[in-house]
């Protein structure tokens, strides 16, 4: 299922939609907190990035979950995901700043090619 959700995800952006997502990613990075103890009194998981092995917090959104179609209707990310129970996708707000080493963003309005981190 993963892999046809990959190939489904998987197309081509043009020159101002990658643009756009590249400045989303760049704006959406959420507070900057250094520590655990830090990431624990925001709520958020402290966790360690698997490729670059440096530990960041993955503080919570407030608007997770919310229905969107572009990246500024969320205060992180506007993600495509695959609902499970009705196989199609729908456009939700990440639940936190961190979307997970591999996600597909939405710009306007259409999926994005897969990232992964």
């Amino acid at each position: 299922m993963r892999t046809i959700l990959a190939i489904l995800l998987v197309i081509f952006l043009g020159e101002t939609v990658a643009s756009e997502l590249s400045d989303a990613l760049n704006k959406k990075q959420g507070p900057h907190i250094a520590t655990e103890s830090e990431c624990k009194e925001a709520r958020g998981e402290w966790r360690m990035n698997g490729q670059s092995r440096i530990y960041f917090c993955a503080a919570p959104t407030t608007d997770g979950g919310k229905s969107c179609s572009t990246q500024t209707d969320c205060e992180g990310l506007c993600l495509a995901t695959l609902d499970a129970s009705a196989h199609y996708l729908v456009f939700r707000c990440a639940a936190s700043y961190y979307p997970g080493e591999c996600f597909t963003p939405v710009i306007s309005g259409q999926v994005g090619s897969v990232i992964c981190e």
